[in-house]
């Protein structure tokens, strides 16, 4: 009888573990939120997007407006080489600068810049939460050249 209930729970109880499990999966390969990611990058190619140094949810800053940098579009050299980044969780970068990129202040690409001001990783976040991996840009872009008129 007590197998027959444990066997019970443990049929009920697989199908969560299984969900969850496969999340867990998606994390550790570091395929998280890659498909976002990539819709984002599509919808922004013929858009018009602007760069800012914080996001508008984050509003510990006194004047956001001053904080759009640039303003344009993305070059196709840009957009190939977003489209893309990789997984790569142990390639380490050496964080300068964080950007964010958006066309409509409710999701951003959050832009990892190097000592050189070369963009090294990518991620999407959606209000105030990152909700992808971060991805390895393999381009050398630099965020001055980042966005053309």
């Amino acid at each position: 009888m007590k197998l027959n209930k444990r066997m019970a729970l443990f049929c009920l109880v697989l199908p969560l573990l299984t969900a969850c499990d496969s999340e867990f999966i998606a994390n550790v390969k570091g395929v998280a939120g890659k498909e976002e990611y990539l819709e984002y990058i599509d919808e922004a190619k013929n858009r018009p997007l602007w760069l800012r140094t914080v996001p508008m949810q984050w509003d510990f800053h006194p004047d956001l407006n001053d904080l759009k940098l640039k303003e344009g579009r993305l070059p196709d050299k840009v957009y190939r080489c977003l489209s893309k980044a990789k997984t790569n969780l142990q390639k380490k970068s050496n964080k300068m600068n964080i950007y964010y990129l958006t066309y409509d202040d409710q999701v951003y690409i959050q832009l990892i810049v190097d000592k050189r001001e070369i963009i090294t990783k990518a991620s999407l976040v959606k209000g105030t939460k990152i909700v992808s991996n971060m991805f390895h840009v393999p381009c050398s872009i630099n965020i001055n050249e980042f966005l053309v008129k």
